[in-house]
């Protein structure tokens, strides 16, 4: 009898959805309604379809579950690693504009290239041809060389040479996850980031390195910055999650991978 009230609440919804079953004398459970009796012996293979159309129109309607940021970040680049820079030269195109063409040695392969390889990324930017000490800056990166960064990269859909799109950018120190500017990178078990309140102090988090030039960051705002000639710690004018608390290289990239 289990059996015969399901079947009749999952016909009644189908019926309800898709249709009737056309019926001529029947047997009458409650006033005006078809008897689990007479529904079970009358289920056809059309009501069968009906009813494995309704149930997929309903789990079509169900909200999609939310994509972490992790993994957006990874499905929409070609190459994803850690690396360290281990060589940078420049080129000029007709107009001489500077390209920088930063290789790194792969040494933990995470979509795309595999540990041992070497993966140069082309970049818009770099010192100007004439060597009169100017230097042409764009929106791309910068690194220097023996600097550790995790990247996630889109590869141009041209040529070999042509500019990447990096997707994503963390900096490595100490074994541990930054961003550009240095401020820790935080991450719940759900794959959210948040960043924290206070900056690392090391230099190279202010310092781009454009060959035998060299630029600075100034940061505004409320938060005091290390003083580059001391070298002293960034001071927080905010509470909450220090640089010192940012996530693990290895516990990002196993969030990542899962």
């Amino acid at each position: 009898m289990m059996f015969k009230q399901i079947s009749t609440l999952l016909i009644s919804a189908c019926l309800g959805a898709a249709g009737s079953v056309a019926v001529s004398a029947q047997p009458l459970g409650e006033e005006s309604e078809p008897s689990p009796e007479f529904l079970d012996q009358n289920f056809s293979a059309e009501d069968a379809r009906r009813l494995e159309e309704a149930i997929e129109a309903g789990r079509n309607q169900l909200p999609a579950e939310p994509v972490s940021p992790l993994r957006h970040m990874l499905d929409s680049a070609d190459v994803a690693f850690v690396g360290m820079v281990v060589n940078r030269t420049y080129s000029y195109d007709a107009n001489d504009v500077p390209w920088t063409h930063i290789t790194f040695l792969v040494t933990e392969g995470i979509k795309g290239v595999t540990a041992g390889e070497e993966f140069t990324l082309i970049q818009e930017g770099g010192p100007t041809r004439s060597g009169d000490g100017g230097v042409m800056v764009s929106t791309s990166r910068h690194f220097s060389l023996d600097e550790e960064n995790m990247l996630f990269v889109e590869l141009a859909e041209s040529t070999p040479d042509s500019p990447m799109q990096v997707m994503g950018r963390f900096r490595i120190l100490n074994g541990r996850m930054y961003n550009e500017d240095g401020y820790g990178l935080l991450v719940d078990s759900s794959g959210q980031m948040a960043l924290s309140h206070d900056r690392h102090p090391d230099r190279r988090f202010v310092e781009i390195d454009m060959g035998t030039h060299k630029l600075y960051k100034e940061f505004g705002g409320n938060r005091r910055e290390s003083d580059l000639a001391t070298g002293e710690p960034v001071k927080v004018l905010h509470s909450g999650p220090s640089y010192v608390d940012s996530v693990e290289v290895d516990r990002f990239v196993e969030l990542i991978r899962n």
